[in-house]
């Protein structure tokens, strides 16, 4: 239960939003300015390498292409409300007093970074001090990192709603709620683990 003081969970800005599966730099700048202000496509189009290096004959119909692409891209990203990142990290040294490993990608100050067009776009995790543990039991901690092979190095699958979003000088921010994440070992094809982070861990 929550206690009766405790601020409410920030909501998603598109509760019944699609969910985009491992975004890539473009899909992450249309993202941000699907709640921002306007991409500004027309610069996007007059600098693409397709429009500048077709001929006088061809420049028009390749304009053409490039804004029904563009407008494509833009309308998909106006639905998506949720985003799956696969991100390689790193497990602590098991906390063996408060019953944890702790996962690197959640460390407070992380961020998730794309750079398109010159800009840099970020994803930051609003609650990432409550996805930073993940709670285990000593003998299933230590099962863990033999499945593992003994390395520390993992994939985090994370399922992360968009809840806010910021201006930056050189780019935006997007800022996500983790709401589960899935960890692989990222060596060997082994399922190490889930968490939910308003719930427990399930070795």
């Amino acid at each position: 239960m929550v206690a009766p003081d405790a601020p409410a969970p920030t909501a998603p800005l598109r509760p019944n939003g699609t969910t985009l599966d491992n975004p890539d730099d473009q899909n992450v700048a249309l993202l941000y300015y699907s709640f921002a202000p306007p991409a500004p496509l027309q610069e996007w189009i007059d600098d693409d390498v397709r429009r500048s290096g077709a001929n006088e004959f061809q420049r028009g119909t390749v304009r053409q292409k490039l804004e029904a692409q563009f407008r494509r891209l833009s309308d998909e990203a106006a639905a998506v409300g949720r985003v799956v990142l696969h991100v390689q990290a790193n497990l602590s040294e098991y906390d063996a007093q408060a019953g944890k490993y702790y996962i690197d990608l959640f460390s407070n100050g992380t961020t998730m970074s794309w750079n398109y067009r010159g800009k840099q776009f970020q994803i930051d995790f609003v609650n990432a001090e409550d996805a930073h543990g993940w709670s285990l039991a000593p003998d299933a901690a230590a099962k863990v990192l033999e499945r593992n092979s003994g390395n520390r190095s993992i994939v985090v699958t994370a399922t992360v709603d968009l809840v806010g979003h910021h201006a930056r000088a050189d780019g935006g921010v997007l800022e996500g709620r983790v709401l589960s994440y899935v960890v692989d070992g990222r060596w060997q094809d082994a399922r190490l683990g889930s968490v939910s982070v308003v719930g427990t861990a399930k070795p």
